[in-house]
């Protein structure tokens, strides 16, 4: 199974197996996409390489990426042309210099992509999340995991509550949770 990442409750974890596995990819779609991946990632440590097309170039605020990453320096942010954010995260994960890639899709990879993402992320035991924030044309994957994310509404001092929707589990069974 190799190394986990907790999400520090015992329930949840079960349903994984002991923690979502660290050297694989998974998938994550929906409105709160971001905000797990970002919560995901703060749980491990080294360099994360973040991947968008250029025509979706917002960045992450520096201050908000410090918050869920002691060390924004460990932070790097790549602009690809549309249809080649896929190629992007397999040199990024071939490359060895991170523990994290993110990629921000225009729409979610073909099993084809997907499987050798899937690989190359034990390979190199790199965490892949692939994050296509509408949910919109899901193709059969070869992903760990895929999740659907709604935020619930909170007031302005809380951190945002997520609503998860577990769908597919190589690991285990699939469940719903609220989380913060």
């Amino acid at each position: 199974l190799g190394p986990v990442i907790s999400f520090g409750d015992h329930r949840i974890d079960r349903i994984f197996g002991g923690g979502l596995r660290k050297h694989a990819m998974h998938e994550i779609y929906g409105p709160g996409a971001v905000a797990l991946a970002c919560m995901l990632a703060s749980l491990t440590t080294g360099t994360i390489i973040w991947i968008k097309p250029y025509s979706q170039q917002q960045q992450l605020n520096p201050d908000g990426i410090f918050q869920i990453k002691n060390n924004v320096n460990n932070y790097i942010n790549i602009f690809s042309k549309d249809n080649d954010t896929l190629w992007a995260a397999e040199k990024s994960v071939r490359s060895g210099a991170c523990s994290v890639v993110i990629v921000e899709a225009k729409h979610s990879p073909d099993f084809v992509s997907s499987r050798r993402l899937q690989l190359i992320a034990g390979e190199q035991k790199t965490l892949v999340i692939i994050l296509s924030p509408n949910g919109k044309n899901i193709h059969p994957s070869a992903a760990e995991t895929q999740f659907n994310v709604n935020f619930f509404p909170t007031t302005a001092q809380k951190l945002p509550r997520l609503q998860v929707n577990l769908f597919k589990n190589k690991r285990g069974t699939k469940m719903k949770w609220e989380m913060e």
